[in-house]
């Protein structure tokens, strides 16, 4: 009996992933050099009308987290003034994002902390891996602009570092 096809596994395996997650869309790229890329999406019908899937979170409702020196800024930019921002840190991932390593743990960063590139900001669960997001450079922490255990879209804004 032929084995199967390995890259037929692979849309197999993507396609159970997708129906489990309730996705729209899910992708995988595999890189072995300039002649044996692979690059896989798989897309659920009519996914978008019957799931909406959620919209990035307002600046004004999850931009200031708890930090005791906070204060809300009426001025604040709206968040697509932030995505060009300099120090925007974005989601590299689809997922749900996690403020801290556990549910009684303290979460990785607060707004004013002082942090170091590669530092631990967040954690994004996806395909039911846990993937660790660092710190692209120093700096403060400015904002954070999503909550715990929420959906992020690839691109998505977590955090403003200046």
């Amino acid at each position: 009996m032929p084995e199967k096809n390995p890259d037929l596994r692979i849309v197999q395996t993507l396609a159970e992933i997708l129906k489990e997650q309730n996705l729209g869309e899910i992708e995988y790229t595999r890189r072995n050099g300039k002649l044996d890329d692979l690059r896989i999406r798989v897309s659920a019908p009519n996914q978008a009308s019957s799931v909406p899937l959620p919209s990035p979170p307002s600046i004004e409702a999850t931009s200031i987290s708890n930090h005791p020196n906070s204060t809300v800024d009426e001025e604040a930019p709206r968040s697509h003034d932030l995505a060009n921002h300099p120090g925007a840190v974005t989601a590299p991932m689809v997922g749900t994002v996690y403020l801290q390593s556990e549910p009684d743990a303290p979460p990785f960063i607060e707004v004013g902390q002082t942090v170091a590139q590669g530092d631990s900001l967040f954690i994004i669960e996806a395909m039911k891996t846990m993937n660790h997001i660092p710190s692209p450079h120093s700096g403060t922490v400015r904002r954070i602009l999503v909550e715990n255990s929420s959906i992020v879209e690839f691109g998505s804004l977590l955090a403003i570092i200046d």
